[in-house]
Parts: structure tokens; sequence; C-alpha cells
């Protein structure tokens, strides 16, 4: 399955690695972790990372994700292969420069998305982009130092939802297991992801305290400003869709955070039931078949998503 892949990376002497803005764990994860794997196994080649630390300064996932981004060049993308990890459209890449390569490989796990790369692997079932270059990594024989299986190993836990979403699987265990016989350790990744401060449970308080339930679906829609007012980043803010999806009688979550950069409000959509990925996309989102994305106009449109996961609950 990673042949062609394979014979890509051998064949250039220049990987610019991408991801999507705003990274979470699996994006930084799949990135970096790629990043080390080539170096550790084609270290004639030069390996390059484009991002921002700035976009996750504020985030527990920065106790982990230390290394620094390349300045990288228009140059630089000069007979260059680009490899996207963990991104389903072109418009959410870190790095516009991309497309400049002279060969661009995509990977992903997102079912939707659209077509920006020369050719792809997209395993829609897998729980992270993470747990794929892992596989590769096994398939291909390469040598995996403790660095990069920790990365790797912490894509796949925050994607997964700490191994409790349905896209996990035998595979996700099995590559989990690689990474730590690697050197990596479940309790030291944790440890560093649950260093947040009493604000933080706070902001979780006002969540759980003000959601709202309909038959079996759970929605909330955060007020402009709230996360700021406890201190917490956007990105962590916007990811707690996990809380009120927690009621064994709630099937389906809908979750949104208002974005000031894009002036939408970004919408998480989670079900344990039904597809809601094609409802994701007739509101310029998509995603998993269970685990979705949307990008809202106002409260309106919030509410008219209510109405259409009504329909099929």
């Amino acid at each position: 399955m990673y042949k062609e892949l394979l014979k890509l990376i051998k064949k250039y002497n220049t990987i610019i690695i991408h991801r999507h803005q705003k990274p979470d764990g699996d994006a930084l994860g799949a990135q970096f972790g790629l990043q080390k794997l080539l170096q550790l196994n084609f270290p004639e080649k030069e390996i390059l990372v484009v991002g921002d630390r700035k976009e996750f300064e504020s985030n527990p996932i920065k106790n982990i994700f230390k290394d620094k981004f390349d300045n990288v060049s228009e140059e630089d993308y000069e007979g260059a292969l680009s490899i996207v990890v963990d991104t389903a459209n072109a418009e959410r890449i870190k790095g516009i420069n991309f497309f400049r390569a002279d060969f661009v490989y995509k990977i992903d796990h997102h079912s939707s998305g659209e077509p920006f790369s020369n050719a792809e692997i997209i395993l829609d079932k897998y729980s992270s982009v993470s747990e794929i270059i892992s596989e590769m990594a096994d398939e291909c024989n390469w040598e995996i130092d403790k660095k990069a299986a920790e990365y790797l190993l912490t894509g796949m836990i925050t994607d997964s939802g700490r191994f409790m979403f349905n896209s996990v699987s035998e595979n996700t265990f099995y590559q989990a297991s690689l990474l730590t016989s690697a050197g990596a350790k479940t309790s030291k990744i944790a440890g560093l992801l649950n260093d947040k401060n009493a604000n933080f449970l706070r902001l979780q308080g006002e969540i759980l305290k003000k959601f709202k339930v309909s038959n079996n679906i759970a929605f909330y829609m955060m007020p402009k400003g709230l996360h700021k007012k406890y201190g917490v980043d956007y990105n962590t803010a916007s990811a707690l869709v996990y809380l009120i999806m927690g009621a064994k009688e709630i099937k389906y979550g809908i979750y949104a955070t208002y974005n000031e950069e894009d002036n939408v409000w970004r919408t998480s959509l989670r079900s344990k039931a039904r597809d809601i990925n094609k409802i994701a996309e007739n509101h310029n989102g998509g995603g998993h078949k269970l685990a979705s994305g949307a990008k809202l106009k106002n409260k309106k449109e919030f509410n008219e998503l209510i109405n259409e996961i009504k329909e099929i609950a």
C-alpha cells in the first residue's frame, strides 16, 4: 500500500512536510513523527517541516512538540517532494507554497475533502494519520526511535479520544504497542497533555452547566469570548465537544465556538448512531461518518443544523 510513497521518498532529496492550520495532536504528531522517521532512515536527505509555534503556544500539546519549525523558502520547493498530512482541503494547509513542489503527496484519514495533490493515501477507517504513518514505518521496516514514537503515539492518543472513539481498531492498538516498544510512554504523554490550570476546569464547568439536550441530541454554542475569560486558547476550547457526549442517552453532539480570524462558528458534530458527515458538508464542512466539522455563519444556521440532525435522529 505504501510502495508508491516509498518510491517518492527515495527519489527526492528534499522533502517538505505540511499539516493543517491551528494544529491538533495528530497534525503535529504526524508531521514531526514523519520528519523524525525520515531523518533517521534517510539521513542523506533534507527533511523540513512548515509551521508556527504561535498556533499552539497556549495549548498543552506544546509540552510535547518542542521542536522548531524550519524556515522554508520558495527556492526550497524546486525539485522537492511536499507531503501534506491530516488535511482534507487546500485552504487549511499551513504554508501556501506547498504546490510549488515538484510532487505533492497527501496522507489523510478524512473521507471528505478536495483533490489538491498528485497522489494520495486516504484511509478513513483509521483513528489518525499518526496511525497510518506508524503502519507505514512498520511495513517499510524503518527504524523507529523514541522521539518519533512519542510524537506518533501522541497523535494517536489525541485523535482517538484516548482510544475511546469508534475509529479505534485492533490495528490502532497494534501500532500503539509498536510505539511503546520503541520507548514511548503513555503515562508521560498523558501527564503532559493534562497540564491544565484551574480556569480550564471552570470553563468545562460552564459548558456542562449550559449545554442543552433535546431528545437524544446535545448542543452548545459557546458565547463569544468565554474561553478568553478563563484564559483558555481557542484550539483547546474548540476541542471540548466530548464533554457534551458523555451521557449514555446522548447519541448526537453539536458544539460551536466562534473563530475571530475566520469570522465563522467552527462546529464539531459527533454521532454514536447514524452518519453525519453529509450534513456537515451542507454547512461548509465534512469529515468522518461519526465525527465531522462545519463552519456556520450565525445562530440561525446553528439552529438549522440542530433541526437537520433531528431529522435523522
